[in-house]
């Protein structure tokens, strides 16, 4: 299990971010993991906040490492068969439709607001308010931002996803919706996830999966899944957006 890890690219780029004997602690939070946006709720323990941030990072990693991330089928396809590997269980999913712009500009922001309204809870849905808040406030050369938009697409074509992530009696469960968006439009200076791209010059789809971690599994395996990230992947790719239980 897992020797297809070895295969990934180590950098040594390192971002302000959270390191490997991370002081996570439980509270409401958002981050940036590669190409995902994380939501994470005020039930979810310390250890759960990491165990989520870390597996699916590595997942996303493996993936990365077979196809690139714009090859949108192929790349679903190896990061859905490589979440079973790492104790994911899915319980249900959708497959990708269309998303249709009822305005004559859409962003990502409204597209991620708009396809999780009513899919997530109130407070979930206060962490994804105040994500963006912090998102608005960033330079599109902040660092994190940067790593954030390469990680997710290469211009024209974007692949992302967005975890939330809640805990309720010992069972950590991730609702992941998928986002692909292809256009022909530049962002220019704006961060591309709040630019309002012309709905002719856009095709968005939307997917949603349902993951529940298997606990006993995957605490057979987390020290594993650690030391294949390493610190310096994980200093990179996993970036604080905000976290009330941040100790810094």
């Amino acid at each position: 299990m897992l020797s297809w890890l070895f295969f990934i690219t180590t950098s040594l780029f390192i971002l302000k971010s959270v390191q490997s004997d991370s002081n996570y602690n439980q509270g409401k939070a958002s981050y940036f993991s590669a190409g995902q946006l994380h939501l994470v709720s005020s039930s979810v323990t310390a250890q759960s906040k990491q165990d989520v941030l870390y597996s699916l990072l590595l997942a996303q990693l493996a993936a990365n490492a077979k196809v690139t991330r714009t090859s949108i089928s192929a790349w679903y396809e190896n990061y859905e068969h490589l979440l079973p590997n790492i104790a994911w269980v899915t319980s249900s999913s959708r497959s990708f439709t269309p998303f249709i712009p009822t305005t004559d500009h859409i962003s990502l922001k409204s597209v991620i607001t708009t396809s999780l309204a009513g899919q997530i809870n109130p407070e979930l849905q206060d962490i994804l308010n105040r994500a963006f808040d912090k998102i608005q406030h960033l330079n599109p050369i902040d660092r994190i931002i940067d790593e954030f938009t390469k990680d997710a697409g290469d211009g024209n074509v974007y692949n992302l996803q967005v975890q939330s992530v809640n805990e309720v009696n010992g069972e950590l469960t991730v609702l992941q919706l998928y986002i692909t968006l292809t256009t022909t439009e530049r962002t220019e200076s704006d961060i591309f996830l709040l630019h309002e791209y012309a709905k002719d010059k856009v095709q968005i789809q939307v997917a949603y999966e349902t993951n529940t971690l298997n606990s006993g599994l995957y605490q057979t395996i987390r020290q594993s899944i650690i030391d294949k990230l390493g610190p310096e992947r994980i200093a990179r790719y996993i970036s604080m957006i905000f976290d009330d239980g941040s100790k810094n």
